[in-house]
């Protein structure tokens, strides 16, 4: 939920400023800029880049709303993830394209030997090539940014996944073998959630039967992989809840042996 927070204090921020310049609503529709396809006055440009903002922010929480059904893997979120990312960088990236096209058109309007009709022409081409010249950069943006954060994630599950696999190990080794298992089945539920991230498949981390749904739909693991992950957390919520001190040695040792198993196997189908 980082970058959704992100996001989200971009757009408070936004629309702190909005606030403030309310006052002055009159004095900001008096100042308007003439695009050549548009004429645009400032109330009326904060005013729809705010409406824009928070469509993007609704996008952008739909994944969220349906990531703990049956649809949290459909195609359809990607895209409508995408395409909020797209929309966000395209109306922050919207300043610099008007600023682009204003003094442009603006110029045009000063030469007295030009025709106005051929003028009119020149500021529509000119609008609509910055238009799709803003949308392509946003679009570059949006889709290096989102590249970046899911490459960041995948680092951060994936450092987790060997802290808690050498934890795991370490406390076998001082025969604390009932923690073992806790330390294991954190390493099994992060590492799938991390291969089902890479997918972009949203799911809320804590939902470990929604969680081994999605791994079995998509390959990650067998019916029976299932069944000892199943064991596994018995065996967690047991030692979590009941306080077990002692725990079967030769288990704990074929738990671990599984999860290293199953590291090795989908790291091996990655390649």
């Amino acid at each position: 939920m980082e970058d959704l927070k992100d996001r989200y204090d971009i757009i408070i921020g936004y629309v702190a400023i909005i606030i403030s310049l309310s006052s002055f609503q009159e004095e900001l529709a008096q100042i308007s800029f003439n695009f050549g396809l548009f004429e645009l006055n400032l109330a009326n440009y904060f005013f729809y880049v705010t409406l824009a903002f928070f469509l993007c922010l609704n996008l952008y929480l739909v994944p969220y709303f349906l990531n703990s059904t049956k649809y949290a893997d459909a195609k359809i979120l990607v895209w409508i993830e995408n395409f909020s990312y797209f929309a966000f960088a395209l109306f922050v990236f919207l300043p610099f394209i008007f600023l682009l096209i204003y003094p442009i058109t603006k110029g045009l309007s000063l030469i007295e030997d030009i025709n106005e009709s051929i003028i009119e022409v020149i500021s529509v081409f000119i609008s609509v090539t910055s238009a799709a010249l803003g949308a392509i950069i946003s679009r570059y943006l949006a889709k290096k940014y989102k590249e970046y954060r899911k490459e960041r994630e995948q680092e951060r599950f994936e450092d987790l996944v060997i802290k808690d696999l050498e934890n795991a190990r370490k406390l076998f080794d001082d025969q604390h073998y009932a923690h073992s298992v806790l330390e294991t089945f954190k390493v099994i539920k992060i590492h799938l959630y991390r291969l089902l991230r890479e997918k972009d498949i949203k799911l809320p981390e804590h939902r470990i039967d929604l969680i081994l749904e999605m791994a079995k739909k998509h390959d990650l693991i067998t019916e029976t992989d299932i069944e000892m992950i199943k064991e596994i957390r018995e065996h967690r919520n047991v030692t979590a809840h009941k306080q077990v001190l002692h725990f079967d040695r030769e288990k704990a040792k074929e738990i671990i042996k599984f999860a290293e198993d199953l590291l090795i196997r989908n790291n091996e189908m990655k390649t």
